[in-house]
């Protein structure tokens, strides 16, 4: 490595918006966060479950009515192939 190019590094303490702290090496002066590993909800087990439901909800309600529609299209379709086999069958 050259020499004189590379940034120093010193050991800071990091604050975050939860009130935790802890040190770590940066080139930077001072570090302030607003999320942590102490208060993500990811590493606390706190995951927002109730939100993730409600996208769930909206993703059923939205496609409700495609899957409906779906269903009563496939019926209509069968229903009317079996008429046309009826037909043929008839002037058989």
């Amino acid at each position: 490595m050259k020499p004189g190019i590379h940034p120093t590094l010193h050991p800071i303490v990091v604050h975050c918006a939860c009130g935790a702290e802890f040190e770590t090496l940066s080139t930077q002066s001072e570090l302030r966060l607003e999320i942590c590993g102490s208060c993500h909800p990811h590493y606390t087990g706190q995951k927002r479950a109730v939100a993730a439901r409600g996208r769930v909800q909206q993703f059923e309600q939205k496609y409700a009515d495609v899957n409906a529609t779906a269903a009563a299209d496939a019926k209509a379709k069968k229903k009317a192939k079996a008429v046309r086999t009826q037909r043929k069958r008839r002037k058989a």
